[in-house]
């Protein structure tokens, strides 16, 4: 239990006694506790909204658009505010399925150039990093390796009992003659299976031929004009 829990407020709405913590700070009060609870602040602020939507609404509005990047820095900053967005935002989505759906179909419509040549760069950008481009060689290799109804969508992590942490320290330490990561980056080196994916047969990521074949004891760093001879070869 936190000094905050030991310390104890009665709220001033509903008389109980409760954890300092359960009260918000007033920022222009020295941080000092409202004299209500966070429980009992959001019911007053809900009814006052519900009493008072048209005026509320135009002042978020005007608010908004004399800070337009409050939200962006407010979601940033703080992981309370990051954690409780997607909390809101799947529980929203839950009970307004249809709608959700309806809109981003519209959205994409509208904005469908935009988006593809934003998702464009973004690949792109990730590829220049290690980290982007052992995520998109895995995720390729394991996506051809499956079927598309297997795969789901999923991550190729969710199939495999490593990180792309744990892949990257074990290639880097099974480098050899020259290699390094900028060679990697440049498509020289391939991730290669030591027992080619060609002796393993597997419908589903569960089986245990799946599990072997892309067991990070299977994989290694080779030359790119290598592996091509190697090909489908035990070396």
């Amino acid at each position: 239990m936190s000094l905050k829990d030991k310390e104890l407020k009665k709220c001033n709405k509903c008389k109980i006694v409760k954890p300092i913590s359960y009260f918000s700070p007033r920022k222009n009060r020295n941080n000092k506790p409202t004299s209500y609870c966070k429980e009992c602040n959001t019911t007053r602020a809900k009814e006052y909204y519900y009493a008072n939507t048209k005026r509320c609404k135009l002042k978020n509005k005007q608010f908004f658009l004399n800070n337009p990047f409050y939200n962006k820095q407010r979601y940033r900053e703080n992981e309370e505010v990051r954690i409780k967005s997607a909390i809101c935002a799947k529980q929203y989505r839950a009970k307004n399925l249809e709608k959700c759906k309806k809109m981003c179909r519209e959205y994409y419509f509208e904005n469908s150039e935009n988006i593809i040549k934003k998702s464009i760069e973004k690949e792109f950008k990730k590829r220049q990093t290690i980290r982007g481009m052992l995520d998109h060689r895995m995720s390729v290799a394991i996506w051809a390796s499956l079927s598309k109804e297997v795969k789901n969508g999923r991550t190729w992590k969710k199939f495999v009992n490593f990180t792309t942490k744990e892949l990257k320290q074990h290639l880097e330490s099974r480098f050899v003659r020259n290699m390094s990561w900028d060679e990697f980056l440049n498509g020289k080196i391939h991730i290669d299976h030591i027992i080619p994916k060609i002796n393993f047969s597997y419908n589903s990521p569960d089986e245990e031929e799946f599990k072997k074949c892309w067991s990070l004891s299977n994989l290694q760093p080779l030359w790119a004009t290598e592996n091509l001879k190697k090909h489908d070869k035990i070396i």
